[in-house]
């Protein structure tokens, strides 16, 4: 008798909190609806985009216009 008794006890707590979580996810879903519908009869929103232009950035030379300078003039192809 006394199984029985844990038995059903187990029964009815494992039934209890399937009827409960059954109850929130229709709450759940009944929100979810009404908020849908809310959204469904709200004005249009519209968004303003601002387009900024960015400074032109300094570029570095490039390799050769800065390696092929000599620190000494040379014309005629030897040093004096």
């Amino acid at each position: 008798m006394r199984r029985w008794i844990i038995a059903l006890a187990l029964i009815l707590l494992l039934g209890s909190l399937i009827v409960w979580r059954i109850g929130q996810k229709r709450a759940e879903t009944a929100a979810r609806g009404s908020m849908q519908a809310a959204r469904g009869k709200a004005p249009a929103s519209r968004k303003v985009v601002v387009l900024v232009s960015r400074k032109k950035r300094s570029r570095p030379k490039p390799a050769n216009s800065v390696w092929n300078r000599s620190p000494i003039p040379i014309e005629s192809g030897h040093l004096e």
